[in-house]
């Protein structure tokens, strides 16, 4: 009897507290809601402006690129610090806006301007390593400004290269009293950095090791205050609204000039692009028995060139599990020196196939990276059963058996380098 009247008492002191700890709770809760309730608001806009916007599964699938958004505005806004720089994945196979490339590994930062900064590692044998200095809200805040000016591209190969490719430059306004090394010039306008490591040999290639550190301020950071916080979490609905209205608005805009399966070559240079590259892009739009027959010329010359497909939002199609882009080391070039590939839904049985991941629409891009040229391709709608009859008679046949092969190797070499 005296232990039930023990946890009688016992619970009754705990019911006579329970009002203050619900209070407690209700008033966190309260706090939690400013930042979460406007999401719900973005997700009716977002949805609002799709055309099909009444299909659950299009609905569900934008809800989790709202998540993608959130997990990257996390970085983007609460990690991200110009006065403490680390370098953080800006695009990945995860935070898949802006139709990321699967042969780039993209490392970002925000910069202050009045800063100085040391950039310095290992150059790896990756294919290009460049430095893109540019000024755009979108990037450090998620302000809907687009991708803001290219202010300066600098390639880790005109640096002094020592040992096992070690370099180290200073990034800053001037150049420091007395500092003979290797020094870049940080434009007065400049908000963020963004590197680019382009990769040819997925497996073989050894990537690039950076590390950045400010030098005009101390290296430990102090405890983020309240404020900062709550400042900061107030803006990650409007990275989520910003970053997705982007790409839908692109993808509209593109259709809009120049209609469907036909393509255009675009410069990107100024708007945070990689300084002499050129963009074939064309929106596509299949049935499932139709295909695309992509045929273009290659140039003379050229550093880098790939095509990868992206969906309607601007996202890249899951390249960790499916044949999404295809560069200049994995293509099979024709005897006639072109390279002919097919889109489709279906496998069409020949090689340089893009596997459209199940989205009828979507777009198809191209990189020509330091090239003699930048031909423009041409695309030819066909049935899928006919691609075949539309290709050079020498084109050999590719099996079920043979493609899985191909799927895996592709799968395991894109594993093997740091995406995150």
């Amino acid at each position: 009897m005296k232990r039930i009247s023990l946890l009688v008492a016992m619970a009754a002191s705990l019911l006579s507290l329970s009002p203050a700890f619900a209070d407690e709770t209700a008033s966190a809760g309260t706090e939690f809601s400013a930042y979460v309730d406007p999401l719900k608001g973005v997700a009716d806009r977002l949805v609002a402006q799709m055309p099909d916007g009444d299909d659950p599964q299009r609905r569900a699938e934008m809800y989790r690129f709202m998540f993608t958004e959130i997990s990257q505005a996390y970085y983007g806004l609460l990690y991200a610090d110009p006065e403490h720089p680390d370098l953080w994945p800006l695009f990945s196979q995860v935070f898949d806006a802006a139709f990321p490339n699967p042969d780039d590994i993209y490392q970002f930062t925000p910069l202050d301007p009045k800063g100085v900064y040391r950039l310095s590692g290992y150059r790896g044998t990756t294919r290009i390593v460049d430095f893109q200095v540019a000024a755009a809200k979108m990037f450090t805040q998620g302000a809907p400004i687009g991708l803001g000016a290219t202010l300066a591209s600098y390639s880790i190969d005109k640096l002094k290269l020592g040992k096992n490719g070690a370099f180290d430059v200073i990034l800053s306004a001037e150049r420091p009293a007395g500092y003979k090394g290797d020094w870049w010039k940080l434009d007065a306008g400049a908000d963020y950095m963004v590197i680019r490591q382009i990769s040819y040999d997925w497996e073989k290639e050894i990537d690039a090791r950076i590390a950045i550190d400010r030098l005009d301020r101390s290296v430990s950071r102090g405890r983020p205050s309240k404020e900062q916080i709550d400042q900061q979490l107030r803006k990650v609905s409007g990275w989520v609204e910003n970053w997705i209205t982007f790409g839908m608005r692109l993808y509209k805009g593109t259709l809009q000039q120049h209609g469907t399966n036909k393509f255009v070559v675009r410069d990107y240079s100024t708007s945070g692009g990689v300084g002499g590259q050129f963009y074939p892009e064309m929106v596509y739009d299949l049935k499932d028995d139709e295909a695309l027959i992509v045929e273009t010329e290659l140039p003379k010359q050229c550093a880098y060139w790939n095509f990868q497909i992206a969906d309607d939002w601007w996202r890249t199609t899951d390249p960790a599990r499916r044949i999404a882009s295809i560069n200049g080391f994995q293509a099979k070039i024709s005897k006639d020196g072109k390279f002919r590939a097919v889109l489709s839904a279906k496998d069409p049985g020949v090689p340089n196939w893009f596997d459209n991941s199940g989205f009828a629409k979507g777009m198809l891009y191209g990189r020509w990276t330091r090239c003699s040229s930048a031909p423009e391709p041409t695309a030819t709608k066909v049935k899928i059963d006919e691609v075949k009859q539309h290709m050079p008679a020498d084109t050999p046949s590719v099996s079920p058996e043979q493609r899985d092969r191909e799927l895996r190797a592709y799968k395991r070499a894109f594993q093997l380098r740091r995406r995150t």
